[in-house]
């Protein structure tokens, strides 16, 4: 009996994407290297403005989930991360952290998304939560990557943050990207 039932999973779950249009291909994926020459990225995520914080706010921490990069003419998004991270982010001075090395295929980039899970920030009364205006900032800024080098994400907290600590922050989250 569960062999007839495994026989009719193999045809029904097929089947079930086939008819409800998943196109599994375009979920995102890293890249495997098909024959197309790539270059290998490393990929920073930092702060500026770090001055700029509520002077009650000792440190901010942003918890990064994904960073995807779409190709021009393309369905697909590629991941650029290993896993997910936390930049902590001090008045002292504008923070960075690298991701990841990847290789990424040589040739233009349209698009970039940042996917984040959370921000805080911490001060005098302890942790609280920052609300974010969105969890996913898509930033069309096109980069040409020609060679090994480095992609930077830099969250300006001058155009990023609204509110205080003591009255709630709210972040829409404005990020800066550089390839060089």
């Amino acid at each position: 009996m569960n062999r007839i039932i495994q026989k009719l999973l193999l045809l029904v779950i097929p089947a079930v994407f086939m008819t409800t249009g998943c196109d599994l291909h375009l979920l995102p994926e890293t890249y495997q290297g098909q024959g197309e020459r790539a270059a290998i990225i490393s990929v920073e995520i930092g702060s500026l403005n770090t001055q700029l914080l509520d002077p009650a706010v000792d440190s901010l921490e942003i918890q990064i989930v994904d960073v995807l990069a779409h190709r021009e003419g393309s369905n697909e998004w590629l991941i650029l991360n290993e896993a997910p991270a936390f930049l902590t982010i001090t008045h002292d001075e504008d923070s960075t952290i690298e991701l990841a090395e990847v290789p990424l295929p040589v040739g233009e980039y349209d698009s970039i998304m940042l996917i984040i899970a959370q921000a805080r920030a911490d001060g005098e009364d302890g942790w609280t939560q920052i609300q974010l205006s969105t969890d996913d900032i898509e930033i069309n800024n096109p980069i040409l990557i020609e060679a090994d080098g480095k992609l930077t994400l830099s969250f300006d907290l001058e155009n990023s943050l609204e509110g205080s600590y003591n009255e709630g922050l709210v972040m829409n989250p404005n990020v800066l990207v550089q390839a060089n």
